[in-house]
């Protein structure tokens, strides 16, 4: 999935940090149906070459012992997998970003902040086409500008936690099928979350989350809304020590309340319910 993010670590000593990188993307794509066979289809298929070079920048400089800023400018590319209606080929996704921030620790060490503003602009974006919601169609140019923040940090010897908070505005700007101006689909306003896990001691750990999501956009078009929801996640696990290395048995147990909720919305005539209560199992070794 396209994305353009960049982040920096937290610096504990007073000096400048800078990031150039970049990356080359060259990917080849192509399709065709044929209902006589596969070698039928594959000597019928229509070739197609993308290629970009994507830049990263970034800098961060520390104010005071604790307190960052920086800022980032990332581009990135992928290539639009779908289905038309008149089978044609999908130009490749781009997106640049710029994020500007502050990053903080307390002068423990126990605590963690990050506060930052993002321009995201993603273009040739493929959302569902209005007219058939078993295709696709390229979008044009959707931006999302918005705020982040989030907190984590032992609390305590035994109390952990981890909050975080996004406030966006999500929409098409440029668009040839009706589109500009309407929200992005299945971005709300606003979402947020809060975690925390307990150490009881060495060996048993508990943990328990928060997870709220505004209203969003059903699709493109803006015909219908999906309301917020909130949910609980839960997590127990049981570390044991073997000679110099650990055994981890855990338990993730999502939707823990069993809520009903709308997850996302695919079109007039897709809705995605949200996962029932569902529970998940695992076993790490470290060594």
């Amino acid at each position: 999935t396209p994305s353009a993010c960049a982040g920096f670590s937290v610096l504990h000593r007073p000096v400048e940090s800078a990031l150039i990188g970049g990356r080359y993307d060259r990917a080849n794509t192509g399709q065709n149906a044929s209902p006589v066979s596969l070698d039928a289809a594959k000597a019928g298929r229509i070739g197609l070459t993308d290629r970009q070079f994507s830049p990263r920048v970034g800098v961060l400089y520390e104010l005071r012992e604790g307190l960052s800023v920086y800022g980032s400018y990332t581009e990135s590319f992928g290539v639009n997998n779908g289905l038309s209606a008149t089978g044609e080929a999908f130009d490749p996704e781009c997106a640049e970003q710029w994020e500007i921030g502050f990053k903080a620790e307390s002068a423990d060490k126990r605590l963690t902040s990050t506060v930052s503003l993002f321009d995201l602009t993603r273009d040739n974006m493929l959302t569902a086409d209005p007219a058939d919601s078993l295709f696709q169609i390229v979008a044009g140019e959707a931006r999302s500008r918005g705020i982040e923040a989030d907190v984590s940090g032992q609390i305590t010897d035994r109390l952990k936690l981890l909050a975080t908070f996004a406030h966006m505005d999500a929409r098409y700007v440029r668009n040839n099928d009706g589109l500009q101006g309407n929200r992005l689909e299945n971005a709300p306003h606003s979402q947020g979350s809060v975690w925390g896990t307990w150490q009881f001691n060495d060996a048993y750990k508990a943990g328990l989350g928060v997870i709220a999501v505004g209203e969003r956009m059903g699709d493109a078009a803006n015909s219908y809304r999906l309301s917020g929801y909130g949910r609980v996640d839960a997590l127990v696990a049981y570390t044991q020590r073997i000679g110099q290395n650990r055994l981890t048995a855990q338990l993730n147990v999502y939707n823990l309340l069993d809520k009903k909720y709308y997850a996302s919305g695919g079109g007039r005539a897709s809705i995605m319910p949200g996962m029932p209560r569902s529970f998940l199992a695992s076993v790490k070794y470290e060594f």
